[in-house]
């Protein structure tokens, strides 16, 4: 493409009334212009390629999960289904809320439809962890992201049937809050479930 593009800049210029300085200055000039203009078309194709596609768990989730509650976002083809812990866990009580069970029973059927989607369940706190009677169990943000990821990868595994094969844990302390710890909403906000499905393997339900 780029040496017709040249030569048809070229031809252009052959009609022009130009000396032989400035015609080369010209034909320089189109070149670098053409060589910018290939690599922003390369950068737009690659930017708008398969892998970067969602996957149709996402559509399906946007479909069933209540937008009140939880919060859906993408990373390239990853889904993210971002839970707040106070709809999930109540203050001081590392159990899962039983009116919990209907909103982890949707997204146990939207995975259990897509079967070859690996599942990581991430574990956020604030700077402080775990209440007070939970701290001498566990002391710090980590340990305390753990217990509560842990909870929700189980209730999904083992109440809900989700292969355990296909989920794994992350605890992830209060390393990466989304807002200040100085405030109580601040802190409320980075207690948090993440339940980050991959896309799917090359060859699976997803173009």
């Amino acid at each position: 493409m780029l040496p017709v593009l040249v030569l048809a800049g070229i031809a252009g210029c052959a009609h022009r009334t130009s000396s032989a300085p400035d015609l080369v200055y010209q034909l320089d000039r189109e070149v670098i212009a053409l060589r910018e203009r290939l690599d922003r078309c390369q950068a737009q194709v690659l930017a708008c390629g398969a892998p970067q596609q969602p996957a149709r768990i996402y559509a399906e989730l946007v479909q069933v999960l209540p937008p009140g509650q939880v919060t859906l976002s993408r990373e390239g083809a990853t889904t993210l289904v971002t839970i707040p812990h106070d709809v999930l866990f109540a203050d001081g009580d590392p159990r899962l809320r039983a009116e919990s069970r209907m909103l982890l029973d949707l997204l146990a059927t939207a995975l259990q439809l897509h079967p070859d989607q690996a599942v990581v369940v991430e574990g956020h706190s604030d700077d402080t962890g775990a209440p007070p009677a939970l701290r001498r169990t566990y002391p710090t943000p980590w340990r305390y992201s753990a217990l509560l990821a842990a909870s929700v990868a189980e209730i999904l595994v083992d109440y809900f049937e989700v292969d355990a094969r296909r989920v794994s844990v992350a605890a992830l302390g209060a390393v990466q809050p989304v807002s200040d710890n100085d405030t109580p909403e601040g802190r409320r906000a980075n207690r948090r479930i993440v339940v980050r499905i991959l896309p799917p393997p090359p060859g699976g339900d997803d173009p």
